[in-house]
């Protein structure tokens, strides 16, 4: 399966000189998404609001069912600090990436993800907000002040 770089009005190498990608199914695609997702997220800690906080990326499942592959991912938030450097509370934002095995392997993926405590499902139409990083962090650590061990 082959994806082609789109051709920028800019860009003055011909069609033949530009960077083809082959993808062998749809699973490769989807690795090479969640790739580049993990590293234009890093970027985004970088310039907003998250520079003090750290995630890490685990993938939860495979689900297949009849036309479409749903990729199950959890991301795990913190913010360690030199009194605390393990963490002492984070938050869980849940990711499900759902590629289709009807259409090629370059059309986009259904991507939606939702917060820990949460029902809403977030879709990437919605900018994030790290206010929601931060409330679930507050909410949480009010709730363990409040446990007596």
């Amino acid at each position: 399966m082959v994806l082609r770089k789109k051709q920028s009005v800019y860009n003055i190498q011909s069609a033949k000189d530009q960077e083809v990608e082959f993808y062998q199914d749809v699973t490769h695609f989807v690795r090479r998404f969640v790739d580049s997702a993990v590293i234009s997220a890093m970027k985004i800690v970088t310039v907003m609001a998250l520079k003090n906080w750290m995630f890490s990326v685990k993938f939860i499942s495979l689900n297949k069912e009849d036309t479409t592959e749903f990729y199950v991912y959890h991301v795990l938030w913190s913010i360690p600090t030199p009194a605390y450097p393990e963490p002492y509370v984070t938050v869980s934002v849940y990711f499900c990436i759902a590629a289709s095995r009807m259409q090629p392997p370059h059309f986009p993926v259904d991507v939606t993800y939702v917060f820990e405590g949460h029902q809403f499902v977030h879709r990437l139409n919605i900018a994030f907000q790290p206010k929601w990083l931060y409330d679930i962090l507050d909410m949480k650590t009010m709730l363990f002040k409040t446990f007596t061990f």
